[in-house]
């Protein structure tokens, strides 16, 4: 009998737009998170792992140990700045390793179904409404200082150099 894996596929974004992204969440659900602080007051809290979900750095250095001890296991990591750049080869991506074969025209179909434009008009009016934001890659570069920056910077090189989360140096 063939041995059936779960198959994982885990999303994720450079640290400086999840760190804006984050903040957002804190500010936008106070029922949540009680925070109504500024963004300077939180950076140093997410920068020294003490926000919801914890260490960003770690949280990915232990991803790449797993991933990397255990090929056996199926894992599809997929960037978010990917998606944005080219969300249809991400869904073939996402198909192929889920072992499904996609017409172009429902690879089509997903796409318009899936863009941000249009998962924004989904929540409108619900609760969460206000999680979907701008959904943009490089919003940091409004938010951040170039310390700020330069922090993130260098806990990415000295924690994520020579790893599948290594960020790109132009975002």
């Amino acid at each position: 009998a063939k041995v059936m894996k779960t198959k994982i596929v885990l999303t994720t974004r450079n640290p400086k737009d999840t760190a804006i992204s984050l903040y957002n969440h804190h500010v936008n659900l106070p029922e949540v998170y009680a925070y109504d602080g500024q963004f300077n007051d939180w950076f140093p809290l997410f920068l020294d792992g003490k926000v919801d979900n914890g260490d960003y750095f770690k949280y990915h250095l232990s991803w790449e140990k797993t991933i990397t001890e255990h090929p056996e296991h199926p894992i599809l990591v997929i960037k978010y700045e990917d998606m944005k750049k080219d969300l249809k080869s991400t869904i073939r991506k996402l198909a192929k390793f889920m072992d499904l074969t996609l017409s172009n025209d429902l690879v089509d179909e997903i796409a318009k179904l899936a863009n941000f434009d249009s998962m924004k008009n989904k929540f409108k009016g619900l609760s969460t409404e206000k999680l979907i934001r701008k959904g943009e890659v490089g919003d940091w570069k409004n938010w951040l200082t170039e310390e700020q920056a330069r922090e993130l910077d260098i806990k990415s090189k000295n924690y994520l150099t020579g790893t599948r989360f290594q960020p790109i140096d132009h975002l």
